[in-house]
């Protein structure tokens, strides 16, 4: 099994058709990358042109207003808006810069260089490297306790 203090962090995508349990499947990898000791970060890709902010609030009127990035903190989170579309590599050099986990699980993944997991019988994207039999123990083995077909990511 890989170590939880690897100093290389390790990406890997999933990707499968609305409803077919992505998320799901996702927040269990993460409970249980997390339980061993891992450093766990997620990104949500989407086809869909949706935004995070909502109308009318203060951080969605300074982004109105021509602000092309706005932040919200607060005593549990902070949530970055960039109002333009950042290149995947961008969007992990960032998470990176302020904290490197050990696993980067991605949603939707449709990046050619991204290994990705397949759930159900959606059409195989480039750099498929195994299909979500939906026995979660396979994941974690094939997957997460060989480290392996997830890329490196210096």
């Amino acid at each position: 099994m890989m170590t939880a203090d690897s100093a290389t962090t390790r990406i890997i995508g999933f990707y499968g058709f609305s409803e077919s349990g992505k998320t799901t499947l996702i927040e269990q990898a993460i409970s249980h990358l997390k339980q061993a000791g891992y450093g766990v970060a997620a990104i949500k890709q989407s086809d869909q042109s949706v935004q995070m902010d909502q109308e009318g609030k203060d951080t969605w009127r300074f982004s109105a207003s021509g602000a092309e990035m706005v932040a919200l903190r607060t005593p549990v989170g902070t949530s970055p808006v960039f109002n333009e579309e950042l290149e995947i590599r961008e969007l992990i050099g960032l998470m990176m810069a302020h904290h490197r986990p050990d696993f980067i699980l991605v949603e939707g993944a449709n990046n050619a260089w991204i290994p990705k997991i397949r759930i159900g019988s959606i059409t195989d994207r480039e750099n498929t490297v195994w299909t979500y039999n939906g026995i979660f123990e396979d994941l974690i083995q094939t997957i997460f306790e060989k480290g392996e077909p997830c890329i490196p990511f210096k």
